[in-house]
C-alpha cells in the first residue's frame, strides 16, 4: 500500500469504530467495512487498528476465554472523528 491509502485505511477503520462507540469489534469484522471502501487485507487492517491504539484514538480489549483481539474506539479517537482530523 501506499503512504497515502494507508492514512485513508487509518481514517476508515477510525470512522468506522467511531460509529459504533459502544461495541468493541475484531479486525476481520473492521476489514468487512472497510475493503468496500478501500482494497485491503486483514493485517493490513489489524496494523492500521495497532497503530490507532498506540496513538490512543483506539483501545484493545481480549475474550475471556479466546484469543480473539477487539478495538473499540477511545475518547480521543472519537474527538479526532467528529473534528475530521486526520
Amino acid at each position: 500500500m501506499t503512504p497515502e491509502e494507508k492514512q485513508e485505511l487509518r481514517e476508515l477503520c477510525r470512522a468506522h469504530l467511531a460509529e459504533r462507540p459502544r461495541l468493541a469489534l475484531a479486525s476481520s469484522d473492521v476489514h468487512r467495512a472497510v475493503s468496500r471502501k478501500l482494497q485491503c487485507t486483514i493485517p493490513e487492517v489489524a496494523d492500521a487498528l495497532e497503530l490507532l491504539v498506540k496513538l490512543g484514538q483506539a483501545s484493545k480489549q481480549y475474550a475471556k476465554l479466546g484469543s480473539t483481539v477487539y478495538y473499540q474506539i477511545s475518547a480521543d479517537g472519537q474527538l479526532a472523528y467528529e473534528r475530521g482530523e486526520p
